[in-house]
């Protein structure tokens, strides 16, 4: 740069020469760039990962960005915020952040999107951990693990953004990013958790295991199959016998378990010739299965005060029958919620006292 910043102008007036703003221009967006760069190659799927499940069992509060409360787009937010990367604030607005990626080639710390869950459109989101699973901020669980295969997120998928490009460090294997456990002991189960003793001791005991990562995933429902499975498992009725259900084959998951439980009367089908293994089991399903399988011998007290278990439901006897001998419990509104589908954890701590009754 041979020539002077400063020259004068035909009128003799001081001006800066039109190159040096050029420079000075290029600097400066050398420098942002190279500050945003910075920041971001220090993040990497597994970082995003391993940062989000720092705030496992955070409560949901919409509007909600903080460590003490988060909603579904600000818990995204301020987790990618950690490693330098701003996102916009609502999950409509980060639907649009990134880049588009097929849901067949997640990689873990993408965000994965929801639509039609309280308003039309993309609704929610999460991120993506691997192993067909994410990390959210729900309503009812706080921030916790779910598996997108879930019968309430799965038919509201809508896309997922990869925000993170262009380097490797993204699709390192999420598996190596969580220390292994013993049997009975989760990532996604603390030990303040209500249903950890029950947890641990039917994990250590072989009756129940975990997913992938050494995760639970306590707040997922557990299917009619699981269930069938689970239960069997326990009860060792043995596998086999016929299998008289239109949707269940010898290649279906947990077959031999559903003939058993069948059998012994524990479990049956729809009017329509089905089993519905893949279908969540609901808590009025659980009542009667785990009342016909234990068969205890306990005269059931009226409705058991739950405010929507009506004397003429066909699961009533169970349901007050296992809430007389302390089997199941009802929520603080007084109500049962029959109808709602059942958590692995909750599944777990009946099978724990029906298992010690």
């Amino acid at each position: 740069m041979g020539q002077n910043i400063l020259y004068k102008n035909s009128k003799g007036c001081w001006k800066v020469r039109k190159w040096w703003f050029s420079f000075l221009a290029a600097l400066m967006m050398t420098s942002v760039f190279t500050w945003d760069m910075n920041q971001t190659s220090a993040a990497s799927g597994q970082g995003i990962v391993q940062e989000a499940h720092n705030y496992m069992g955070t409560p949901y509060s919409f509007g909600g960005d903080t460590p003490a409360a988060f909603d579904c787009s600000g818990f995204v937010q301020h987790v990618y915020e950690q490693f330098g990367i701003d996102l916009p604030r609502t999950s409509r607005d980060q639907a649009n952040a990134g880049t588009y990626v097929a849901k067949s080639d997640l990689r873990p710390g993408d965000i994965v999107f929801y639509q039609g869950t309280w308003r039309d459109g993309v609704s929610h989101n999460g991120i993506y951990i691997g192993n067909n699973q994410m990390i959210h901020a729900s309503r009812s669980r706080g921030v916790s693990v779910v598996s997108l295969d879930n019968s309430y997120w799965a038919p509201k998928y809508h896309s997922a953004r990869r925000i993170i490009s262009g380097s490797s460090q993204e699709v390192a294997g999420v598996q190596e990013s969580f220390e292994e456990l013993p049997a009975g002991q989760y990532h996604d189960v603390a030990s303040n958790h209500w249903a950890h003793g029950a947890i641990q001791e039917l994990g250590e005991s072989g009756v129940i295991a975990g997913h992938s990562n050494w995760h639970f995933l306590p707040n997922d429902s557990i299917s009619r199959a699981e269930a069938a499975a689970l239960l069997n498992r326990q009860l060792k009725l043995g596998s086999g016998g016929s299998l008289p259900f239109n949707d269940v084959s010898s290649s279906t998951f947990a077959s031999g378990d559903i003939a058993s439980v069948t059998a012994a009367g524990v479990m049956g089908g729809y009017e329509d010739g089905s089993f519905r293994p893949t279908e969540p089991i609901t808590r009025a399903e659980i009542a009667t299965m785990f009342d016909r399988a234990f068969n205890w011998k306990t005269t059931p007290s009226g409705n058991a005060s739950f405010s929507d278990v009506s004397s003429s439901s066909w699961a009533a006897p169970h349901i007050s029958r296992l809430a007389s001998i302390d089997q199941v419990s009802g929520y603080e509104d007084g109500t049962f919620r029959p109808d709602q589908n059942m958590t692995r954890a909750e599944f777990a701590s009946v099978l724990h006292r029906a298992i010690h009754q």
